[in-house]
């Protein structure tokens, strides 16, 4: 983007972007200090068991797809109550939570597809990691959901 013009470099940020800000100043920058804010706020999440649910959130949403409350609810063994009551404090600054029209269901997303992918490589760092990761979800999809699928 150097080598192109004001004008040009607008127009491609726009193009490109849209409204993603963080996305872009992080593609804009290479800036490793944006993976290191996001790791540190993922750290500072309590208790530790917020922490892994936001993991596991980011796992599946970095695909795009939201994640169904129903599949963290088997992944975890906790009610969505129990869950409102005892995580939705901690996560809702990184989480954000939807009725979803199309299925009916409690969604989760993180705050985008490409943050939910920075976190997870951070925290998932070794192939075992990530296949122990996948693999407690595989089991415990449900078919019968579009975003299970």
């Amino acid at each position: 983007m150097k080598l192109l013009s004001h004008e040009e470099r607008v127009r491609e940020f726009n193009e490109v972007y849209g409204r993603q800000l963080l996305v872009a100043l992080h593609e804009a920058t290479r800036n490793a200090q944006f993976r290191d804010i996001i790791f540190d706020e993922y750290q500072k999440i309590t208790p530790p068991e917020a922490q892994l649910l936001y993991a596991d959130i980011c796992a599946l949403h970095r695909f795009g797809s939201p994640v169904r409350a129903g599949l963290i609810s088997r992944v975890h063994g906790i009610s969505f109550e129990s869950f409102q009551v005892r995580f939705f404090n901690p996560l809702e600054q990184v989480v954000s939570l939807e009725m979803d029209e199309r299925s009916g269901d409690w969604i989760y997303r993180a705050r985008h597809p490409y943050i939910a992918e920075i976190l997870y490589e951070q925290v998932f760092k070794t192939t075992a990691e990530r296949f122990d990761n996948h693999a407690k979800f595989i089991t415990r999809l449900n078919p019968a959901y579009s975003y299970d699928r």
